[in-house]
C-alpha cells in the first residue's frame, strides 16, 4: 500500500493533535518531526524516512507521553512518508 505523503508542519501538526488526545498530555506543546536521510527498514518491513526528534508534554507525566508519542509515531509511520523539502 503507498503511503501518503506529507510536509513535516502537517505532520507535527498531526503528531501534535494525536497526543493532546492522549489523557495526562492535553498540555503538550510541541512535537518536532526530523526527516531520515537514508530511508530506515523497521522489523516490520515499514520503511520510514522520518522520526520524532523531540517534544514537550507540557506536564509532569513526560514517561507516560513519551511511550504515548511513542505507538503514535509507529502507527504514522506506516500511513506518512515524509515529503522532500
Amino acid at each position: 500500500m503507498a503511503k501518503i505523503v506529507i510536509t513535516r508542519q502537517d505532520l507535527e501538526a498531526i503528531l501534535l493533535e494525536k497526543l493532546r488526545s492522549v489523557p495526562y498530555c492535553e498540555g503538550a506543546t510541541n512535537v518536532t518531526v526530523y526527516p531520515l536521510a537514508d530511508q530506515a527498514v523497521m522489523p516490520w518491513d515499514v520503511e520510514i524516512n522520518w522520526t520524532v526528534a523531540n517534544f514537550n508534554a507540557g506536564t509532569s507525566v513526560v514517561d507516560a507521553c513519551a511511550a504515548a508519542l511513542r505507538s503514535i509515531e509507529r502507527d504514522l509511520q506506516e500511513v506518512f512518508t515524509l515529503a522532500n523539502e
